[in-house]
């Protein structure tokens, strides 16, 4: 690198930066933009994480409050099985179903037949507006179903009733 003088001034033998300084500016600058670019990364990693947790907890704190209200809103409501007129109430290992006063559709109003299950790893709701007593063990093929999942992740779900000897008849 060349410079210009002043006449009757000297060169002064520091004028500039040696390429050892300039390597190690640049060691220093790469490292300290590392250790940023590192804690935004890991900070974005977190909000993200945050935020999907969060997500999954709200859809487990509705899907356990919708299951809740339907089942405080079951209704002793006598079907036809096998002649027999007996209190409409499946219990399944995996699933329940049964009718309710609180259903999703139609506002919330009316009575619904509302089953439960895990399928393929997902908590479903079916919800059934149009029953009668003599078709809620076995529905029609045609029966209009509202169907949604509630939560994904499941590989088995547990339900545990009471035994036959401890049931309360009277609701």
């Amino acid at each position: 690198m060349t410079t210009r003088t002043q006449p009757g001034v000297k060169p002064s033998a520091s004028a500039g930066f040696t390429l050892l300084e300039m390597v190690l500016a640049l060691v220093i600058f790469g490292m300290i933009a590392a250790v940023v670019y590192s804690a935004f990364y890991f900070g974005h990693r977190a909000v993200t994480s945050g935020e999907r947790a969060a997500d999954e907890n709200a859809r487990t704190r509705l899907a356990e409050e919708m299951m809740g209200r339907q089942l405080r809103s079951a209704v002793y409501y006598h079907a036809i099985h096998d002649e027999d007129h007996i209190a409409f109430f499946l219990g399944y290992s995996d699933g329940m179903m049964f009718v309710t006063s609180a259903p999703q559709s139609r506002g919330g109003t009316g009575l619904a037949a509302v089953t439960y299950r895990v399928v393929d790893g997902q908590l479903v709701v079916e919800e059934r507006t149009t029953f009668t007593p003599d078709d809620l063990y076995d529905a029609p093929a045609d029966a209009a179903t509202d169907r949604a999942v509630l939560l994904d992740g499941f590989s088995s779900l547990r339900m545990e009733y009471l035994p036959r000897e401890e049931v309360d008849l009277g609701w």
